[in-house]
């Protein structure tokens, strides 16, 4: 097992008991079964996540309105005061544009 690059015994029978178990011949939840309630919650963080910047960017740029101001200059300001909040430039870049306000994150 050491050649194999294998760390014990118990994980190679839990390898061959997945494999058993997505062949089909034995019962459980498959691999593929197993990662989808991942993903969900991954997908859910993220739409979570968009919401937020949603939220904020609605209140910001209304704020913005009677300000005289460029549409670029109110955008970059927005990711630039609330990027350390959302993750980065790009969440908030990516999230944007989804909603009809282009804004790349070369911006």
């Amino acid at each position: 097992m050491e050649k194999l690059g294998i760390g014990s015994r118990e994980t190679l029978r839990n390898w061959v008991k997945q494999q058993e178990i997505d062949a089909g011949t034995r019962p459980g939840a498959t691999t593929e079964e197993s990662a989808r309630p991942r993903a969900l919650k991954r997908e859910n963080a993220e739409l979570k996540r968009a919401n937020d910047i949603l939220k904020v960017a609605t209140s910001f740029f209304a704020a913005e309105l009677d300000r005289p101001h460029t549409h670029t200059h109110t955008h970059v300001a927005f990711v630039d005061e609330h990027k350390g909040r959302f993750g980065g430039v790009e969440p908030i870049c990516r999230v944007l544009t989804r909603h009809d306000c282009k804004i790349a994150p070369s911006t």
